[in-house]
């Protein structure tokens, strides 16, 4: 199903080739529970770092950040990495305008500290998502390009070396304008993304939620 095989129903799903962008999210880190000692100290709403490396079928995304104020008065650091691996599934087939359902496999790692200390939140991810995705334009992956998708997604979410786990679950959105060509060899991407999730892990103390809204520009090759 997540194979690597040349398919035309996954190549024309495509906006083009592989291609790096950097940008900024606002994000937003939320406790989900007040009854809990400690819970909602590692709050933050604060712009991050975002870097994406978009190799077709694969992504690797990055969120990041350092000194961050919190209104608890922490002082925190943010680390996020993860990758998404998916298919696409064809429902509509023309040749400017492409419905896909696409399934998507996603694992990623998120930490959340003060800074100088030892990780307080600190979770690793299995997600799988499924929803709908429409590419319009960019015929025969040539050319401008509007790509749209949206994704509901659910997973479970453990703690290395901690008996701590739990459930994630939340929606992820995206809109990818590509093709505008600046030389022969490369052109430029511009992006934005949307998600949100919670954590629903064992006892209510690192119950949270995560929503980002992230600007993207890319160099596509």
């Amino acid at each position: 199903m997540f194979s690597g095989d040349d398919k035309p129903e996954k190549t024309s799903g495509g906006i083009g080739g592989p291609s790096i962008s950097a940008g900024v999210e606002f994000a937003e880190f939320i406790g989900l529970s007040a009854s809990e000692s400690g819970n909602g100290e590692l709050e933050f709403q604060s712009e991050l770092v975002a870097l994406l490396v978009d190799l077709g079928g694969i992504e690797v995304y990055s969120r990041f950040g350092q000194g961050i104020n919190s209104p608890s008065g922490n002082e925190l650091s943010v680390f996020l990495i993860g990758a998404n691996l998916g298919n696409l599934f064809p429902l509509l087939m023309k040749e400017r305008v492409r419905l896909f359902v696409p399934l998507t496999l996603t694992t990623d790692f998120l930490r959340v500290s003060k800074n100088q200390a030892r990780s307080e939140f600190q979770q690793s991810s299995l997600q799988v998502a499924s929803g709908a995705q429409l590419l319009l334009g960019g015929v025969n992956r040539r050319g401008p390009a509007l790509l749209m998708k949206a994704e509901p997604f659910v997973g479970f979410s453990y703690s290395q070396g901690s008996l701590f786990g739990g459930g994630v679950r939340g929606f992820r959105g995206e809109v990818v304008a590509s093709g505008f060509q600046i030389t022969p060899r490369f052109s430029v991407r511009l992006g934005y993304r949307f998600q949100t999730r919670e954590y629903n892990i064992d006892g209510s103390l690192y119950d949270y939620q995560l929503k980002g809204h992230s600007l993207l520009v890319g160099v596509q090759f």
